[in-house]
């Protein structure tokens, strides 16, 4: 909401690492993170939730080599509230919904939502763990319906891809199935929350290609990327904002020259949206414009080692 701003610093004790907060037009900094004690702890990690009643951070204040999620107001409380329980949270993200401020937070295993008060027990949304089993990354959808993880759920080193509602039900993988040696390396939601896109060597583990699924399993996987590819999908791929295509760099069409292009969630059209490169040339960044008029890249594409805005 703008009326504050939160920052880390080791301001009170040198080398311990605490979290204030400030009103944006004077300097009237208040610690909100809990009492954490010299050379036992740091806050390492913080964030804002969507309605802004609320901001989330990771801390070894208790223990020194445990970190916890905790919650905080705006301008700090007597207590902070422990989110987590028991071992060290990797990753935590609030739900983009400002009404409940529902937040998710992962162990090395597990992965589990709880109300951003701390009021009741968190609820864990994955399944109990195989032997070395573990949760790779998680984002929420933009609507705040499901969460959708990578993990070797399945089988140990076999990286996959799933979908959980936040109150654990209806957990789903939803990439396809993976040749020997392949995994789902990246994958992001789609504007509307319709689609998921990844990325994997799920047909030939040589080559890293791009795949379009749904999240409650309403249809199958589909390849978007062209077809034969001559190369990898490069990780970063984006939606467009009305969710209509997805852009992503690749070796596509050359071998060895990285160039932009674009497909419909169903694969059907697959366009080179990224003019002639010269010999040597690579697309290196792209950005949707806001409005969904087009697209804007950085490449070498007229001389090479000479990067321009196209």
């Amino acid at each position: 909401d703008s009326l504050s701003i939160a920052y880390r610093a080791d301001q009170n004790n040198l080398f311990e690492f605490e979290l204030f907060t400030t009103p944006p037009t004077r300097q009237d900094p208040v610690k909100v993170s809990g009492n954490v004690f010299p050379n036992n702890g740091d806050v390492t990690e913080f964030s804002w939730s969507p309605g802004s009643s609320r901001i989330a951070y990771l801390s070894n204040q208790q223990l020194a080599g445990i970190f916890k999620l905790f919650t905080s107001l705006p301008r700090g409380s007597d207590d902070p509230d422990l989110i987590s329980e028991g071992i060290s949270v990797q990753d935590f993200a609030w739900a983009p919904d400002e009404v409940d401020e529902i937040i998710a937070y992962s162990t090395e295993e597990r992965i589990f939502t709880a109300p951003s008060d701390g009021g009741c027990s968190p609820q864990q949304v994955t399944p109990d763990p195989i032997i070395n089993q573990d949760i790779s990354d998680f984002s929420w959808a933009p609507n705040s319906s499901r969460i959708a993880y990578r993990a070797d759920q399945r089988s140990d080193d076999v990286i996959e891809l799933f979908a959980v509602e936040p109150d654990g039900n209806d957990d789903l993988r939803i990439s396809g199935d993976l040749t020997t040696g392949g995994d789902v390396t990246d994958f992001v939601w789609s504007p509307d929350s319709r689609f998921v896109a990844y990325r994997a060597n799920q047909d030939n583990v040589a080559i890293f290609e791009l795949y379009v699924t749904t999240p409650d399993d309403s249809s199958n996987d589909t390849k978007v990327s062209g077809i034969p590819m001559v190369g990898d999908v490069e990780p970063f791929f984006e939606w467009s904002p009305d969710s209509t295509r997805v852009a992503y760099r690749a070796n596509q069409r050359t071998t060895n020259a990285i160039e932009l292009f674009t497909s419909t969630p169903d694969g059907q059209e697959n366009d080179r949206v990224s003019g002639d490169l010269i010999s040597g040339g690579n697309v290196e960044e792209f950005n949707w414009a806001p409005d969904n008029s087009g697209i804007g890249y950085i490449a070498d594409q007229e001389n090479n080692e000479v990067f321009e805005l196209f």
